[in-house]
């Protein structure tokens, strides 16, 4: 039921409001418990938070002076990912990371896989972190760096272990995951975990 804002009227019989009124508190009900415990809901779980749910805001929110926990499209590339801003409404930090699929996969020899296009950001920071197999399992992290000005993108890959360089690689503004041996990798799986990301 939709909910009636202007009832009841001081005129107005309580006979003519009570089916407005109830028809309002059955609507709250239902409408908190979209991320909540229902109001009825009869257990100790009552009035508590189920998810948050936020309104995309687009390429971030408008101006607030209240530490605020966002969901916002930064770039059509990175798509959804939620974000903080603090007091004085400081630069976001994302808070959510960009997983590959939750089931594993594989890639050939010298053959990559797009992790993410960074076209319409200005700077990014992250952390990456991956697994794979060949003849055994291996794993590993990089610092990501990504920064374009001037209509150049600066970009940097460093490996935070000697046997990893190749693995994650920039091709203009896509960040991807790499296969330079001459044999397949298996069973991969991996995170970007991003630390500040601007557009």
């Amino acid at each position: 039921m939709v909910f009636i804002a202007n009832r009841p009227i001081a005129s107005e019989k309580l006979s003519a409001s009570q089916p407005m009124l109830q028809g309002n508190n059955q609507s709250l009900d239902s409408v908190f418990g979209i991320d909540h415990y229902q109001f009825s809901n009869a257990t100790a779980n009552s009035g508590f938070h189920k998810k948050v749910t936020t309104v995309n805001q687009g390429s971030h929110a408008s101006t607030t002076v209240n530490p605020v926990l966002y969901s916002a499209e930064d770039t059509a590339n990175i798509g959804v990912i939620q974000y903080s801003r603090g007091p004085s409404d400081a630069v976001p930090t994302p808070v959510t990371s960009i997983q590959s699929p939750s089931t594993p996969f594989s890639l050939a020899a010298s053959t990559s896989s797009d992790v993410l296009d960074f076209t319409g950001t200005t700077i990014a920071f992250g952390e990456f972190f991956y697994s794979y197999k060949r003849t055994s399992y291996a794993s590993g992290q990089f610092f990501v760096f990504y920064r374009f000005t001037g209509g150049t993108a600066y970009t940097n890959v460093a490996a935070c272990s000697s046997g990893a360089a190749g693995i994650l690689i920039f091709s203009g503004n896509i960040l991807k995951i790499n296969n330079g041996f001459p044999d397949a990798m298996t069973d991969i799986f991996w995170t970007l975990n991003l630390q500040r990301v601007q557009t």
